[in-house]
């Protein structure tokens, strides 16, 4: 019984991954956010505080105008200390590649394409220095304003990003069995 247990607790260990924190809390709190676009952009709440959705404009018809509008939501960094915001991102876009719908941040007045812009959907991890009082956002803009929209998934992950602790309690786990292995098979 004894042995059952030791192995289930082993298992645990292994397996149950550490889950990343809300990205969209205390000075990042969603209420704190301000949302703009100059088309047809959105942002999608739904799953805050862990993560949102930004949405590019579109204007849904293949002869309308060539237009640029660009669509951000963005926060004033309040904290008393200056910080690193590391966020994780998924882009996602309707036309060929990037390029007609970029996506990435703002810094005050300072815009930092994340996007490259010769590929199609992709993904990152990136971090941005804050102090108090520095403009910091997200931005998709698009070149066309047609033939499909982008979207950016703030804060969600396509799989689990390794923690240092995540390492730590899996290498300890991994101990853990072979020490077990060689006291039972004495």
């Amino acid at each position: 019984m004894h042995r059952i247990a030791l192995y289930l607790f082993l298992i645990a260990t292994v397996v149950l991954p550490v889950g990343a924190a809300p990205l969209f809390v205390g000075p990042f709190d969603i209420g704190n956010w301000t949302f703009a676009t100059e088309g047809t952009g959105s942002v999608n709440l739904l799953n805050a505080p862990d993560s949102i959705t930004l949405f590019g404009s579109d204007c849904g018809s293949p002869t309308c105008p060539a237009e640029q509008p660009i669509t951000t939501f963005e926060v004033v960094y309040g904290g008393p200390d200056p910080i690193v915001f590391t966020f994780p991102w998924l882009y996602f876009t309707d036309d060929d590649n990037a390029g007609f719908d970029p996506f990435g941040y703002f810094l005050n007045d300072t815009f930092v394409e994340l996007t490259d812009p010769g590929l199609g959907d992709q993904s990152g991890v990136t971090s941005v220095p804050l102090v108090a009082g520095d403009r910091f956002g997200f931005f998709i803009s698009t070149t066309d304003n047609r033939f499909g929209r982008a979207s950016a998934d703030i804060g969600a992950t396509s799989a689990a990003v390794p923690e240092p602790a995540a390492f730590l309690f899996m290498g300890s786990g991994l101990a853990l069995i072979g020490l077990s292995r060689r006291i039972l098979g004495r």
